[in-house]
């Protein structure tokens, strides 16, 4: 593996959810001070198991080698699965999973006890839908949803989303200044980890009197309609209740609105009439939040599962 050879730097790809993935190259003290910062958060101690069950092609699996190598963790690795516990019956101490690994792991009830059993269990690489965090609200052991991406080597904040401390936002790790510029777009000065502060186009929200936040949507994909501005991810967010089957809510060109809130429909999937779509979104969503359009078309994803929205813009926008 690259984390371990003589060279001081490493190469990494981005995920490619928001555009064409990138290279970026960063030295390993970078990805050390990293992993040390997630280890004293969780509490991590030497000889605990670590569950790796992703790819070390990017970051979330990578990081999970380095935490292992800082903290002088046990490291148990697998093959990456949409079931990393159907042959895992050990205590696992820590694990990072993604949401559909979580998803397919509470699927069937031997795996959803192993996982149950995992004393730290961060996810990633994927929204976290509403009906999952619930599920994850009643587990025994501290779950958090992590926030960040490979240009800050994995996660800066965590949000612990089990038990009496769950919480709606992030809290960012030692080390890390948060501000946001005129926009509402997050800004991460994290030096240890990056050389030069970050500008996301994640749109976000401080919880008051705190550096804690919670994130509205991104920037880059907010629906201006008729000068009212969307942000797809809160109409998901509130339709991922009524709705079980894939979907995504993307902007698309309009004529006389410049741009309208659309919902594709993974054309595979057992699908409601529009009729019964149109009912959920005039009860659940204020008006300028309901989809003007309907789409089935498939749901192009990343290499590592997470919806490619431009890719999918550009395809309904060419139909």
């Amino acid at each position: 593996m690259v984390y371990f050879d003589n060279s001081d730097t490493v190469t990494l790809h981005t995920s490619g959810s928001t555009g064409t993935p990138k290279e970026i190259t960063v030295e390993k003290t970078r990805l050390r001070a990293s992993a040390e910062a997630t280890c004293r958060f969780l509490g991590l101690r030497a000889g605990q198991r670590a569950l790796l069950c992703l790819s070390t092609d990017y970051i979330a699996g990578l990081m999970m080698v380095v935490r292992a190598d800082v903290a002088h963790l046990e490291l148990i690795s697998q093959k990456p699965s949409s079931h990393p516990f159907a042959n895992e019956g050990r205590i696992i101490h820590f694990a990072a999973l993604t949401p559909m690994q979580v998803y397919s792991t509470l699927s069937v009830p031997r795996e959803a006890e192993r996982l149950k059993r995992v004393k730290k269990l961060i996810i990633g690489g994927g929204a976290i839908s509403p009906e999952l965090e619930r599920k994850l609200r009643r587990f025994p052991n501290a779950v958090y949803s992590t926030y960040g991406m490979t240009e800050t080597l994995s996660h800066i904040a965590l949000r612990r989303i089990s038990g009496r401390n769950a919480s709606k936002y992030y809290k960012p790790m030692e080390g890390v200044t948060l501000s946001i510029t005129d926009d509402s777009r997050l800004v991460i000065d994290a030096p240890r980890i990056a050389n030069t502060k970050l500008t996301t186009n994640d749109i976000v929200a401080f919880r008051h009197n705190s550096n804690e936040f919670k994130i509205l949507g991104r920037a880059d994909f907010a629906i201006n309609s008729g000068g009212i501005k969307v942000h797809p991810e809160q109409v998901e967010l509130a339709l991922n209740k009524y709705i079980k089957y894939p979907f995504a809510i993307v902007g698309t060109s309009d004529e006389k609105f410049g741009q309208v809130v659309t919902m594709v429909i993974d054309a595979t999937a057992d699908q409601m009439p529009d009729s019964a779509l149109n009912e959920i979104f005039t009860t659940t969503l204020q008006p300028y939040h309901k989809p003007r359009r309907i789409v089935r078309h498939s749901i192009p994803t990343t290499s590592n599962g997470k919806i490619a929205r431009r890719q999918l813009i550009d395809e309904i926008n060419s139909l």
